[in-house]
């Protein structure tokens, strides 16, 4: 098999068809861990083919991730969310069929679609994610939320990539905004736990700051971000991220100068 993709879900019977028919075309397996549904998300599943794992909770994104990549068969891992959707999938394919061998993961676009409560407009914010890569033994998910591969694919000796035209487009809005809040809170717990085991993991510092953002939290915000930009041990990519969301707060605050400063 050259592709597998694997999702983790639970209760998205809204979402989940139109993940599953974005991929179709280049999938040679769907792999799906369920973590607790009640509804009908584990029936459209197996209706749409996906090799099923039903996993408990535990409190930990990785875990699950990790749980549909150990029985994955492809060559290559795509990892998606019910409520993405691969755009020009038919690239994808074509860029797998010859990598170049020092390459180990690719960065794909994401286009996160919001729709703007005071006019019901939407905005779309692109951000590189690292979704496809390797079915390598030592590369897995890291961080119990807002899990990422990247540093295991380095640390497996491979280098990343990007691959385009292909991109996901990211549903953000598409929930009521009262089920965003609900999501945001249930990270911020998570991010709290993460904290609580290591106080220096910079990035659950950073999206912990993004969240209290969301939350409307914005003093805290502020704070979280100065303190990231001032840490000397930062990695400085990140360093820089957490410049940009701090001059974002402040010049949504008016505080124009103060974000250029």
């Amino acid at each position: 098999m050259l592709l597998s993709v694997c999702l983790i879900a639970k209760n998205e019977e809204r979402f989940l068809g139109g993940a599953l028919a974005s991929v179709r075309e280049v999938a040679d397996e769907i792999v799906l861990v369920d973590t607790g549904s009640t509804d009908r998300t584990v029936e459209i599943a197996r209706e749409q083919g996906c090799r099923v794992l039903e996993e408990p909770w535990r409190d930990d994104f990785s875990a699950a991730r990790n749980a549909g990549i150990a029985v994955a068969r492809g060559r290559f891992l795509l990892c998606l969310d019910a409520d993405e959707r691969l755009v020009q999938p038919e690239s994808l394919r074509e860029a797998l069929l010859s990598p170049p061998p020092e390459i180990g993961g690719w960065f794909l676009e994401r286009h996160d679609r919001v729709i703007r409560p005071e006019d019901g407009e939407p905005d779309v914010y692109p951000i590189g994610m690292l979704r496809l890569f390797r079915n390598h033994s030592e590369i897995r998910y890291e961080g119990i939320v807002h899990e990422r591969p990247n540093d295991a694919v380095f640390r497996a000796g491979f280098s990343v990539g990007a691959l385009a035209p292909a991109h996901l487009t990211h549903l953000v809005s598409d929930l009521p905004y009262e089920r965003l809040v609900e999501k945001q809170q249930r990270y911020l717990r998570l991010l709290d736990l993460a904290l609580a085991r290591e106080p220096n993991d910079f990035w659950a510092r950073y999206y912990r700051g993004k969240t209290v953002w969301f939350l409307k939290r914005r003093f805290e915000a502020k704070a979280i971000f100065r303190a990231i930009a001032d840490a000397s041990d930062c990695p400085p990519p990140l360093c820089a991220s957490a410049l940009s969301m701090l001059a974002a707060l402040l010049s949504e605050d008016g505080e124009r100068v103060a974000a250029v400063g």
